[in-house]
């Protein structure tokens, strides 16, 4: 294994990790700053406000990309394993 070979593999999963965790946090981090331009505009100052929307928001998208989440794994550890038997 050279760095040539390392830095493929650290890339497929940097990629990977990108792609894993986007549909959860953006969402997420969209609601949260619609929540605080609301608890700006009406000045409610409580810190535990913003928590239940994007929870919410968050095990709804991890949901609905569950099928996205788990290719992407698959497709991953699929690569590995492949990398592993080639001698990596």
């Amino acid at each position: 294994m050279n760095e040539t070979d390392a830095i493929e593999m650290l890339q497929a999963a940097v990629w990977a990790t990108c792609l894993v965790a986007g549909p959860v946090i953006l969402p997420a981090m969209f609601v949260g700053v619609l929540v605080a331009m609301l608890q700006a505009v009406t000045q409610i100052q409580e810190g535990t406000l913003t928590f239940l929307p994007k929870m919410a928001v968050a095990v709804v998208a991890a949901f609905m990309a569950s099928s996205l989440i788990g290719s992407q794994l698959v497709l991953l550890t699929e690569r590995s394993y492949g990398w592993i038997a080639s001698g990596f």
